[in-house]
C-alpha cells in the first residue's frame, strides 16, 4: 500500500496498525489528532476497523480515547459495525471494551430501527458459543 496517497480511512480498511503508525509519523500527527475522524457518511477510523475486522487497530483507537456512540448517517454506532463479527474471539474483546466505555446497545439504525444489541443478538445466535453468550448476557 503507497501509505503516502493513503488517507487514513483507506489505511484503517486495508492496512495493520503498523501502517497506520506509519502514515501518522509521516504527516507528523499524533494519535489524538486523528482517533476521531470521519467520513463523508459520518464512519469513525474506529467504526472502518470494526467492520474491516482490524480489532488490533480498533483495540489501539479504544486505548488511546477514540471516541464511541459515533453515530453514522444511517444511524448505526460501533456495535451495529461490530455485530457481523461477533463470534470471532478478538471482536468479543473489543465488544467489552466497548460496553466499558458506555457505548448504547439502544441505538436504533434507520433503515429497520434494530438496535444494536438486536444485530448484535442476531449474529450471536448463528454461532451460540459460550463466549458470545455470555457476552451478550453481559
Amino acid at each position: 500500500m503507497n501509505l503516502e496517497k493513503a488517507d487514513y480511512g483507506t489505511i484503517v480498511k486495508f492496512g495493520t496498525l503498523k501502517d497506520l503508525q506509519e502514515k501518522m509519523k509521516q504527516k507528523k500527527e499524533d494519535i489524538s489528532e486523528i482517533a476521531n475522524l470521519t467520513d463523508d457518511s459520518g464512519m469513525s477510523l474506529l467504526e472502518k476497523s470494526l467492520v474491516s475486522r482490524k480489532f488490533e487497530i480498533s483495540k489501539y483507537l479504544l486505548d488511546n480515547n477514540a471516541k464511541v456512540n459515533i453515530v453514522s448517517k444511517e444511524g448505526n454506532n460501533e456495535f451495529h459495525f461490530l455485530a457481523p463479527n461477533i463470534n470471532c474471539n478478538e471482536a468479543l474483546e473489543i465488544g467489552k471494551l466497548l460496553l466499558r466505555k458506555g457505548t448504547s446497545v439502544m441505538q436504533k439504525e434507520m433503515k429497520y430501527g434494530n438496535t444494536a444489541f438486536f444485530s448484535l443478538c442476531l449474529e450471536a445466535f448463528k454461532g451460540r458459543s459460550e463466549c458470545t453468550m455470555e457476552f451478550i448476557e453481559e
